[in-house]
């Protein structure tokens, strides 16, 4: 029988995400519609689902030249500091749930880590020189021993389990 882990949900860090992104949508009702549309759909304000340029591009019917146009144009708009400032206690905070990749851009810091997709575990961070899985894209925790071929149980239990059905 295995233990059943609880987490214990802090309703202050939920008050601070949601009236962060009520400040965030505040604020981008002050850009162009198509500017705001497409900082919506990369970074998955809407529906939690960040979207490539490309995705974006075909969502809007632009090429996808035009969405990193229009990406860096609003970002350009949103470091002003009349948007930016309205944003600051926000994206200053560890509390507010808003991705790093749009903090840094608001902010005009460097781009964070680059996210990568997979049907398996979902959204992960990349690093640089990192292993990759050897059934799914998602990187190789280092640890001692023996190096690791696959990120989890998992993926690990389901490369055997088709290497078992090809004998």
């Amino acid at each position: 029988m295995t233990r059943r882990r609880v987490t214990v949900v802090d309703g202050s860090r939920r008050l601070a995400a949601v009236l962060a992104l009520e400040q965030l949508r505040s604020v981008l009702a002050t850009l162009p519609p198509q500017e705001a549309e497409v900082i919506v759909l990369r970074f998955g304000l809407r529906d939690s689902i960040p979207r490539s340029r490309a995705e974006t591009a075909a969502i809007l019917s632009l090429r996808g030249a035009d969405v990193l146009h229009l990406e860096t144009a609003a970002f350009r708009r949103l470091r002003h500091p009349s948007r930016s400032e309205a944003l600051r206690d926000y994206l200053d905070s560890d509390q507010a749930a808003v991705p790093d990749r749009v903090r840094a851009g608001i902010m005009g810091g460097a781009e964070g880590p680059a996210v990568g997709q997979c049907a398996r575990h979902g959204y992960f961070a990349l690093a640089a020189g990192s292993i990759l899985c050897s059934l799914c894209p998602c990187p190789v925790t280092s640890g001692f021993g023996r190096p690791r071929h696959y990120c989890s149980n998992a993926c690990r239990q389901a490369s055997y389990r088709a290497r078992k059905t090809l004998s």
